[in-house]
């Protein structure tokens, strides 16, 4: 047996879990490195199977074993994810760095748009993924992509980019792992997120003009927010660290008064 991509590529070090239907048996192999496994002694009858690989479950179509000996490939079901990059105008912009990175496992690859901006990758499993591109000091803010059953295209459009830099703090002492996120102040659904590291800092390439910054975080059953805005220039490296301190929580009534002329009615806010 081997697990196989769609194209016929090889799914080395995949876990297939192997469920009988009507019955309670279960069996699991590990391909090696050429894709192919081994599950002596099953049962006849017929299978429900999934495959994980690199942090991915891929659920397949059941597979019907018959006495004896039977060789059977599972096909993993993988995507093409392409688009164009371009810039403000519309204008096509060879040679930028395009990455698309796994949100399940941090993995993350690398191409270059061609002579007329395209860009693909190829063979994308289905689940969630962050793409970006690049050229000089000019950048897309990152999106966030699903890849399920067929190919996707994805535009990125690049704009004049700052950096900012800076740490997480609680009360001025570091917060390791605290996520932030910068919404920009004219296009409220441009927004970018990041995560500080161990030491609680961070860094961030995001196009040029005025940032609200917003977050949260918990330490055990505490709540911790951040909010601040912050100017991001083309060319430079802004400073900011984002501190939190003691999240509150607000709640009660809303009254409005209904069309009929009746009294106000509560309606629950949270």
């Amino acid at each position: 047996h081997s697990a196989c991509g769609a194209r016929d590529i090889a799914g080395h070090g995949a876990t297939a879990p192997l469920a009988a239907q009507g019955y309670h048996l279960a069996e699991r192999a590990t391909t090696d490195l050429t894709g192919g496994f081994s599950l002596p002694n099953l049962t006849p009858g017929t299978y429900s199977v999934t495959v994980t690989t690199n942090g991915h479950t891929v659920p397949l179509a059941g597979l019907t074993v018959a006495a004896g000996t039977s060789t059977d490939n599972l096909g993993l079901t993988f995507q093409t994810l392409y688009g164009t990059v371009v810039d403000a105008n519309g204008t096509a912009r060879p040679g930028a760095a395009v990455a698309l990175t796994d949100a399940v496992n941090g993995t993350t690859w690398q191409t270059a748009a061609n002579a007329t901006g395209n860009f693909s990758f190829t063979p994308v499993l289905p689940g969630d993924y962050t793409l970006s591109a690049s050229l000089g000091e000019n950048a897309a803010l990152p999106t966030y992509v699903t890849v399920g059953v067929s190919a996707v295209l994805q535009n990125l459009t690049l704009l004049p980019q700052g950096r900012v830099t800076g740490s997480t703090q609680i009360y001025g002492v570091s917060l390791p792992y605290a996520t932030i996120q910068f919404q920009d102040t004219t296009q409220a659904y441009m927004v970018a997120t990041v995560t500080s590291d161990a030491s609680g800092a961070y860094s961030i390439a995001l196009p040029a003009g005025d940032w609200n910054v917003y977050g949260r975080a918990y330490q055990g059953m505490n709540l911790y927010a951040t909010l601040g805005r912050i100017t991001v220039r083309q060319g430079q490296t802004t400073a900011y660290d984002a501190d939190f301190t003691a999240g509150a929580a607000v709640s009660g009534p809303v009254n409005t008064e209904g069309p009929d002329g009746h009294p106000p009615r509560p309606r629950g806010l949270r």
